[in-house]
């Protein structure tokens, strides 16, 4: 189950929807194999979890948005909190996508709070990218733009060259709607060198 799962991520990814829903169905069909250890429970949740992830990447995101609920109450019944906290996560951007926006930043400040106090460095970094979206669409720039400057610094730390591009991708959209184009025109470079250098054009 959690190498099917795992190999569906890299499918949808390269847009193999397919073969990707292909490798998410067998994962769940492993289900009704399942025994009742936390081991277990974990994997299913993470196979629910990634359900939902693959109803994402096809835009189908109230839906994707009941399998990260679904699969959250299932780590809370482990209960595993670290699970609880990315599900969370997960239904803070999937309420964004569909313009839910207050409960978006109910979700992705509790998530970014919970993964700053257990120092999971690369999420503290993706949740602030992701609550900086919402608050960007809320109005709050200043609050947006400080959220972004973290998650730049957290991903230059990492040397995650993905992670970068996109933040500085927001810093300039960022940066156009305050007037500040010069500073925008900067960002937008610093994120082409980052994907050239990357091979992530």
């Amino acid at each position: 189950m959690r190498t099917r799962c795992q190999l569906a991520r890299p499918l949808w990814e390269s847009e193999e929807l397919s073969e990707a829903q292909d490798q998410i169905d067998s994962a769940m069909f492993a289900l009704e194999l399942l025994g009742d250890s936390d081991r277990d429970r974990k994997l299913a949740a993470s196979a629910v979890e990634h359900r939902g992830m693959l109803k994402g990447a096809r835009g189908e995101w109230s839906m994707a948005l009941a399998d990260f609920a679904g699969s959250r109450d299932m780590h809370r019944a482990i209960p595993n909190l670290y699970g609880v906290l990315l599900q969370t996560y997960r239904m803070g951007e999937a309420s964004a996508k569909v313009g839910d926006l207050e409960t978006a930043h109910r979700l992705l400040s509790e998530a970014h709070t919970g993964f700053v106090e257990k120092k999971r460095e690369r999420l503290i970094g993706r949740s602030a990218f992701a609550l900086a979206g919402v608050l960007h669409r809320l109005g709050r720039r200043d609050e947006a733009r400080e959220l972004y400057v973290q998650s730049l610094r957290r991903a230059d730390r990492r040397r995650s060259g993905f992670d970068l591009a996109r933040v500085h991708d927001a810093l300039a959209e960022l940066d156009t709607a305050d007037g500040h184009l010069v500073e925008a025109e900067e960002h937008r470079t610093a994120a082409q060198t980052l994907r050239r250098r990357n091979g992530l054009v």
